[in-house]
């Protein structure tokens, strides 16, 4: 893959690679959104879908520009039939002097930082309440208090 950047990079500094894709899934009275981002770091690209994250191939991503699933062309029409499609891309230039590391943690600005601190301590909380809710039982007490 790296290779193929330094070719393309060759070509001038206006050279811009896919790192993210979102789709929608149904049609345009309903459907499901999700994301695939690529990570900078491996290479690898990631599915975004709901509360899971899984690893996705780059033909995975592919698959989301339209078409059947067949790759075969419907009878009564030319195009291809998909209800899963890609509607918003996102790209980056690709220059090594701008973004070729990505910022690691510990270069986050401190307002961010801080964010971060207040953001896993509530989810420390939010833990901690879930795991005494386990430990409680709720009882319901009925009383009857008969006429004198």
């Amino acid at each position: 893959m790296e290779t193929k950047k330094q070719a393309f990079l060759s070509r001038g500094p206006l050279v811009y690679e896919l790192f993210s894709v979102m789709v929608h899934s149904g049609s345009a009275a309903g459907g499901h959104y999700y994301a695939y981002i690529k990570d900078f770091t491996s290479e690898l690209w990631f599915c975004f879908n709901d509360s899971s994250v899984t690893q996705a191939s780059y033909e995975d991503v592919m698959q989301t520009f339209g078409g059947s699933s067949s790759g075969s062309r419907s009878y009564y029409t030319s195009s291809y039939i998909s209800s899963t499609n890609a509607y918003m891309l996102f790209y980056r230039q690709v220059d090594p002097t701008r973004n070729a590391k990505p910022l690691q943690e510990n270069e986050f600005p401190q307002h961010l930082k801080g964010l971060m601190r207040e953001m896993q301590e509530e989810e420390q909380r939010e833990a901690e309440r879930r795991q005494t809710q386990l430990s409680l039982q709720k009882i319901t007490v009925f009383s009857f208090t008969p006429p004198n």
